[in-house]
């Protein structure tokens, strides 16, 4: 008998798993963390544990298993100041801080080595439960898809493509093949509520593209969608879904089928070889784009690991204008945390400021940065104090400015604010190599 522990945070997805393993004959303890599980885990055999309890949560999951764990569900990145460590945490700390650093799937990555380097092995869903991802077909409110639906689910696998390996999010969301939304650590739901929230939403069109980013781990970070997909979707009035077909989850298919038929909301799965069309796609180099030199304004000067971040918003902003979006980026330690594609550079700013991050303290300092492009009149420049002091008010460094012409001079009270908030500005013309090489191609 297969004996398997999950280290478990929140959602359906542990219990989805541990039913499986249960249903196959196999046995299932829930390693759940404090916080982050929910109390229906209970109805399992399980262990509570915190996320600084490193030895308790190592002998668990080793007391309790043939050897073999999973991790499942969703975290928030916890607060490294508010840890309560165990000598385990202590001992690994190194490996830790070290694990933390970048985006999810860096996150992620390091987090198999470091289980499977104390002697356990982790599976993922395709080994445990492959019944719960999704087979490639057409559900829900319709047997087929427009001319319209299928140009833009090409254009959002792309778009997702050329940014796979700055470790953006997993979602899109293109109408018309317009980008209104591109996730970022906020999660599908939460930019799901963002369309909700735009004016001029009656109509229902536009498609939802959910998959894994090039090169993800999977035993860990599964693209997921269910029921409550469905009813995000009815209330940003989007009328598709397409996920890819053997790397995503339908979490209560029956009930998220349900949901679509009744939404009017059509549901599709593709196989890889469907997902993109080739007029559609942009070939890139995978390195972050060289950063031109720029003009210091104000007091501040950003560090080390700030100029990396500066670098890899540039990034994100440089490749999403062959798309005609993503005028604005935020990035910490490598951590693409939102991108701005219909909505306001402010707003983005404003919404970032909301998002836990890791070791965010009453204390500590201002990390990571953010970029944006604006035109370099006044009007391109009025909402620059606003986006300043949202940033400062999240925690950020400093704020890069890209404007069409280098020479382009920056209001004065934005620098004011600037330096008011303790935050380095940085201008910089607009990035044109990754534009031109494909021009060239």
């Amino acid at each position: 008998m297969q004996r398997i522990a999950i280290l478990a945070g929140g959602g359906r997805l542990p219990l989805a798993l541990a039913e499986s393993i249960v249903r196959s004959g196999g046995c299932a303890h829930i390693v759940a963390v404090r916080g982050e599980a929910g109390p229906s885990v209970e109805a399992y055999p399980h262990t509570w544990v915190t996320w600084g309890a490193v030895n308790a949560i190592l002998s668990t999951l080793r007391r309790e298993s043939d050897g073999t764990m999973m991790i499942a569900g969703s975290v928030s990145r916890p607060d490294l100041m508010r840890l309560k460590p165990d000598f385990g945490l202590v001992r690994h700390l190194p490996k830790v801080l070290a694990m933390l650093r970048g985006g999810d799937d860096a996150v992620l990555t390091r987090l198999i080595r470091f289980f499977e380097a104390q002697g356990l092995t982790v599976k993922g869903v395709a080994d445990v439960a492959p019944e719960l991802l999704a087979g490639a077909g057409v559900f829900g409110a319709a047997s087929t898809a427009s001319a319209t639906a299928d140009s833009d689910t090409a254009h959002g696998f792309t778009v997702l493509d050329a940014l796979a390996d700055l470790d953006v999010g997993q979602a899109i969301v293109v109408e018309n093949g317009r980008i209104l939304a591109i996730e970022g650590v906020e999660g599908t739901d939460r930019m799901l509520a963002r369309i909700a929230a735009m004016p001029q939403r009656a109509a229902l069109g536009g498609v939802l593209v959910k998959g894994p980013k090039r090169g993800q781990d999977l035993r860990v970070d599964v693209p997921a969608v269910g029921a409550q997909t469905i009813v995000a979707l009815a209330e940003a009035r989007i009328s598709t879904l397409v996920v890819a077909a053997g790397k995503t989850l339908f979490l209560d298919r029956d009930e998220m089928l349900r949901r679509a038929g009744e939404a009017g909301v059509t549901v599709r799965a593709l196989a890889a070889g469907d997902r993109t069309a080739a007029s559609d796609t942009v070939a890139h180099t995978g390195r972050a784009a060289p950063v031109a030199s720029g003009i210091m304004l104000g007091r501040l000067s950003p560090g080390y690991a700030d100029a990396r971040d500066v670098r890899t918003a540039l990034t994100v902003t440089e490749r999403l204008q062959l798309y005609r979006s993503g005028h604005a980026a935020v990035v910490v330690r490598d951590h693409v945390l939102a991108i701005a594609a219909t909505e306001s550079a402010a707003d983005m700013a404003r919404r970032m400021a909301a998002l836990r991050q890791w070791g965010r303290g009453r204390f500590t300092r201002r990390v990571g940065a953010s970029a944006i492009r604006i035109e370099g009149d006044r009007a391109g420049q009025r909402d620059l104090v606003a986006i300043i002091e949202a940033l400062a008010a999240g925690g950020i460094a400093g704020l890069a400015v890209q404007t069409p012409d280098g020479g382009t001079v920056i209001a004065a009270d934005a620098i004011a604010a600037a330096d008011r908030a303790g935050l380095f500005l940085l201008q910089l013309p607009v990035l044109t190599a990754v534009a031109a090489a494909i021009e060239a191609a």
